[in-house]
C-alpha cells in the first residue's frame, strides 16, 4: 500500500523475487539498506497512486522500455538509482538481458549515479 495504494487483496498475490542490498554514498550521507522485490500482475484497471509521497510517478511500460529508461545516460532522471536496480533484476531474471554484454553497462551507469 505504502507505495503504490494496490489494495490488499490484489497485493496478496505478490510473488517474493528476491532482496537487493544497496550501500553506497550521496549526498545525505551512506544509503545501506535491503530492498525488497516482488513480481504483481496488475489489472488494467489498478492504476498505482502514491500513497507517502516517496514516488514521483508510476508508470505502465514494456520490458524494453524499463529497460531503455534506466539505461538513460543523459537528460533528466528518469528512474531513481534504486527503482532501476528492481527493474535491472527484473530484466535479468525474465532473461531479457543477458547477464555479461547490456547488465554490465546499466550496471556500470548505477554505479556512477549520484
Amino acid at each position: 500500500w505504502e507505495e503504490a495504494g494496490v489494495p490488499a487483496p490484489l497485493a496478496a498475490r505478490a510473488v517474493a523475487a528476491g532482496a537487493l542490498h544497496v550501500r553506497r554514498d550521496t549526498t545525505d550521507g551512506l544509503q545501506w539498506e535491503t530492498i525488497l522485490a516482488f513480481d504483481i500482475a496488475l489489472p488494467a484497471d489498478c492504476i498505482p497512486v502514491n500513497q507517502d509521497g516517496e514516488a514521483i510517478e508510476h508508470r505502465c511500460v514494456s520490458l524494453a522500455e524499463a529497460g531503455r529508461l534506466i539505461a538513460l545516460d543523459t537528460g533528466p532522471v528518469q528512474v531513481t538509482p534504486d527503482a532501476s536496480l528492481v527493474v535491472l533484476y527484473a530484466l535479468l531474471r525474465l532473461g531479457t538481458l543477458d547477464a555479461q554484454g547490456e547488465a554490465a553497462a546499466v550496471l556500470t551507469m548505477l554505479a556512477a549515479a549520484p
